[in-house]
C-alpha cells in the first residue's frame, strides 16, 4: 500500500495521512460514547486499524471522510499519523446514503442522529419514507417514527441526547404538533420520571381529544380555513396509522390547540345563527350562573332521573326528551374546572325537562319517595344544619375572642382546627405560602403539615390572617367530626358561647326559609 496525500485511484486500498482527511458536514453522527471510543483507541494502539475507512477525493484539498468517524477519531487519539482507507468517487446523495446505512450498523448511533440523516435525504433530496425504508431495510413505520423525532423542541432534544428520555418517550413528545405543548409535556414527564406506558397515558389524556366529541362536521373545510377539514388532517390518528399505531381509535385529534380554535370558531358561528333566529343567548355572568347552577340541564348531559333498570338510564337529555325537548338557550363558558372557556352549551330549564320526561316516560321515572331517598334527604338536611351551626359558632367565638386581650393559645388552637378541617384547600393555601407537607402525614390524617409546623411560631395578627385565609378558601369547617367538635365545645365554654342556642337559632332560620319557599 502506498501513502497518498492527493486524490487516489478509484476503490483501492491506500494509506492516507490523517491530516489530509476532512470530516464530512453531512455525517449524521454528532456524539460518541466516550468509554467505547477509549476501548477502540486502546485496540488501535496495539493492533492498528483493522478495517479501513471510506473517503472520497476532495479536489486538491485531500479527502472527505464518508464512513469511519469513530475509527478516525480513535486513530488520532492513539497518536497515528496515517490510516488505511478506501477512496471512492461518490455524489453528495450517495455519500449521505452510505453514511446513514453504514452508521445504522453501529450500536452507538443515537436515534436523533439517525433521524437527522433521514430528514436530509427526505427534505433536500426528495426521498420518500418508502424509499428510505427500502434503502435502510426498515419498515415504513420505523422511518416515519425516526423522521418525527426531528420535530422535538430543542430542550427535549437535549434531554434525549443526554439519555433522560428513551426513544419511545421522545417519540410520544415529538408527536405533539404544538412546540410549546410538547415542551410542557416533556417537562412533566421528566419531573415525574414517568415510564413509557405512563407517559403515553398522560399524553393521550391531556394532549389528544376524540373527534367524536366535536360539535362541528368533521369534513367542514370553512370552519377554520387554515386548518382544513378534520377528515383529511395529518394530525388525525387515522391519517397517519404508521405513526399512531399505539392509539386505539383512528378518530382522535392530536392537536388540541387547533381543536380549541375550531371549537371557538364553531361557537362564534353558532351564536350568530342563534341570534339571527331570535334564540336566547347567555354570556358572561348569566352564562356562568346557568352553567354552574341547578336550574338548567345541558342536552349533552347524561340523564339519571330514571330508574337504573330503564334503557333510558345514562342516555343524554337530547335523546330522552326527543322532539318534545323545551326550547333551548345557548350559553358559552366552562362547566367544570379545566373546561374550554369557549365551549358552547345548549341548556333547557330543569323543571321543564323533568315535566317532559314524566309525560313521555312515566313508567321509567324514579319514585319520588322511598325509604332510601327519604333517609338521604334527612342526612343531607342534618349535614347542612351542622355546617350552618359551625358557621355561627365560629363567628361567635371570633367575636368573643377579639373582645378580650390577645389570647395566643386560642388563636393557635383555632388556626390548627380550621386547617385540619379545610380539606384540600388547606394544601392550596400551604402551596401559596410555600410551606412543604409530607405525604405520610397527610395519609395519617394530620392535614396540611406545613401549616401545622408554622402555627406555633406565629403571633396573633398572623394567626388571625391565617384563619381568615383558610375559611375564605374552603368555606366554613364542618364541626361534626369528633376531632374538631371536642376542642370547639371546650372553646365555647371558655368564651361563653351556647352551642344549644346557636343550633336552635340556625334550625329556626332554616325552617323559616323552607316555609317561604
Amino acid at each position: 500500500m502506498e501513502q497518498h496525500t492527493a486524490p487516489a485511484p478509484e476503490s483501492q486500498l491506500h494509506v492516507i495521512a490523517l491530516a489530509d482527511i476532512r470530516l464530512s458536514k453531512t455525517n449524521p453522527r454528532r456524539s460518541m460514547d466516550t468509554a467505547a471510543l477509549a476501548e477502540l483507541t486502546a485496540s488501535i494502539r496495539t493492533k492498528g486499524v483493522l478495517q479501513p475507512v471510506l473517503v472520497r477525493p476532495n479536489g486538491c484539498r485531500g479527502f472527505e471522510l464518508v464512513a469511519g468517524h469513530r475509527r478516525l477519531a480513535a486513530a488520532k487519539a492513539a497518536g497515528l499519523q496515517t490510516i488505511p482507507a478506501i477512496a471512492r468517487t461518490l455524489s453528495d446523495v450517495e455519500v449521505l446514503e452510505v453514511q446513514i446505512i453504514e452508521n445504522l450498523q453501529r450500536a452507538d448511533l443515537h436515534p436523533l442522529e439517525e433521524a437527522e440523516g433521514y430528514r436530509v435525504l427526505h427534505a433536500k433530496h426528495g426521498y420518500s419514507a418508502e424509499d428510505l425504508a427500502v434503502k435502510v431495510g426498515k419498515s415504513k413505520a420505523y422511518v416515519y417514527a425516526r423522521l418525527k423525532l426531528c420535530a422535538l423542541p430543542e430542550a427535549s432534544k437535549k434531554a434525549f441526547l443526554e439519555g433522560k428520555l428513551s426513544a419511545s418517550v421522545a417519540l410520544l413528545v415529538a408527536r405533539i404538533p404544538t412546540p410549546a405543548l410538547a415542551a410542557q409535556a416533556c417537562q412533566w414527564i421528566l419531573q415525574r420520571d414517568l415510564s413509557a406506558r405512563d407517559a403515553a397515558r398522560y399524553i393521550q389524556e391531556h394532549f389528544m381529544t376524540a373527534l367524536s366529541g366535536a360539535p362541528w362536521k368533521k369534513d367542514d373545510a370553512e370552519l377554520l380555513p387554515e386548518a382544513g377539514p378534520c377528515t383529511t388532517c395529518p394530525k388525525r390518528t387515522g391519517n397517519q396509522a404508521e405513526l399512531f399505531g399505539d392509539v386505539k381509535s383512528t378518530d382522535v385529534c392530536t392537536d388540541i390547540a387547533c381543536f380549541s380554535m375550531k371549537r371557538q370558531a364553531f361557537a362564534g358561528r353558532r351564536l350568530e345563527q342563534a341570534r339571527a333566529a331570535g334564540q336566547t343567548v347567555l354570556t358572561g355572568k348569566k352564562a356562568q350562573e346557568a352553567l354552574q347552577g341547578r336550574d338548567f340541564v345541558a342536552l349533552t348531559d347524561a340523564c339519571y332521573q330514571v330508574s337504573h333498570n330503564s334503557p333510558l338510564y345514562g342516555k343524554d337529555w337530547r335523546q330522552v326528551l326527543g322532539k318534545d325537548a323545551p326550547e333551548a338557550v345557548l350559553a358559552t363558558g366552562s362547566r367544570h374546572y379545566g373546561d374550554d372557556e369557549n365551549a358552547l352549551h345548549e341548556l333547557v330549564p330543569r323543571a321543564a325537562a323533568l315535566k317532559v320526561l314524566g309525560t313521555r316516560h312515566p313508567k321509567a321515572m324514579k319514585p319520588q319517595s322511598t325509604p332510601q331517598r327519604d333517609g338521604e334527604r334527612r342526612r343531607r338536611k342534618a349535614h347542612q344544619l351542622r355546617k350552618a351551626s359551625g358557621m355561627e359558632v365560629l363567628a361567635a367565638l371570633v367575636q368573643k375572642a377579639t373582645a378580650r386581650k390577645p389570647d395566643l393559645a386560642f388563636w393557635r388552637w383555632l388556626a390548627g382546627a380550621v386547617c385540619g378541617s379545610a380539606g384540600q384547600m388547606a394544601y392550596e393555601v400551604e402551596k401559596r405560602r410555600e410551606l412543604a407537607s409530607t405525604g405520610k402525614s397527610r395519609l395519617a390524617g394530620r392535614g396540611a403539615t406545613g401549616i401545622h409546623k408554622v402555627i406555633p411560631t406565629l403571633q396573633e395578627p398572623a394567626l388571625r390572617a391565617l384563619v381568615v385565609e383558610l375559611l375564605a378558601a374552603d368555606g366554613v369547617p364542618q364541626w361534626s367530626g369528633a376531632s374538631f367538635r371536642e376542642p370547639l365545645t371546650t372553646a365555647c365554654k371558655l368564651y361563653g358561647v351556647s352551642l344549644a342556642a346557636v343550633q336552635a337559632r340556625v334550625k329556626k332560620a332554616a325552617a323559616a326559609k323552607t316555609s317561604k319557599a
